[in-house]
């Protein structure tokens, strides 16, 4: 059987934030597809798990499961003055799933591209 999804849990993401004025309060952590393209008969999804580690301060909430294009979707929001910490175990736990559409099962093929880049910011 072809299994219609497939998840990588591997990933953290580390951040700093220091809040500017009364006019600028919070951040958002966005991503972004770069460099590759989304297979087709494919959907690329990333979900950030709520904060865990040893930093300090206000962290970000998640979204939610958002589909990634070659727009910025917001993954964080509402991030105050805040250190997450480094490295594995700190910060947010990602999550991309990698989903079949059998409805476009027929568009699949080993002749497209199998690397990109999920670019993930820091705005308001």
């Amino acid at each position: 059987a072809i299994s219609s999804f497939t998840a990588d849990s591997s990933f953290w993401l580390n951040y700093s934030f220091v809040k500017g004025s009364s006019a600028r309060p919070f951040n958002h952590v966005y991503a972004k597809v770069e460099n590759g393209a989304i297979p087709d008969g494919t959907t690329l999804s990333v979900y950030a798990k709520t904060y865990q580690g040893s930093g300090h301060g206000s962290f970000g909430t998640p979204t939610g499961e958002v589909v990634l294009t070659t727009q910025e979707t917001k993954v964080i929001e509402n991030i105050s003055s805040c250190y997450t910490g480094t490295g594995l175990g700190n910060g947010h736990q990602l999550v991309y799933q990698l989903k079949l559409l059998p409805q476009a099962y027929h568009s699949l093929s080993t002749a497209q591209s199998q690397q990109l880049s999920v670019v993930y910011t820091i705005s308001d």
